[in-house]
């Protein structure tokens, strides 16, 4: 999403609660998204999808990357991304992670 910076940095600290009470999955997490999005399909959406493809990702999951100034008003310009990992990838990550603890607390 392409906006301007004060807006990007008023959005990204919601973005990053959700996500992160969607990766919970529990009721009381429902209930919170549902208080901030009042479309139940949104919802249903962000904790079926969005908490699935977090992976092991535990925060960081918005990216602001600057661009050049708005020709109009000069206004700083900022483009906002989701950081998801691919589907695919997701299982692997999480085994590696769970061998990397592994070998930490065996030491």
């Amino acid at each position: 999403i392409r906006t301007t910076d004060a807006k990007a940095e008023a959005v990204r600290p919601l973005v990053e609660r959700l996500i992160t009470y969607a990766r919970t999955g529990s009721l009381a997490a429902r209930r919170a998204i549902k208080a901030e999005l009042f479309d139940p399909m949104a919802v249903t959406k962000l904790m079926d999808d969005a908490a699935n493809r977090a992976g092991t990702r535990t925060s960081g999951f918005v990216r602001i990357t600057k661009l050049p100034a708005r020709p109009g008003d000069g206004a700083k310009m900022v483009e906002l991304e989701i950081l998801f990992t691919p589907l695919e990838a997701a299982p692997a990550g999480d085994a590696d992670v769970k061998v990397r603890r592994a070998k930490k607390t065996e030491v």
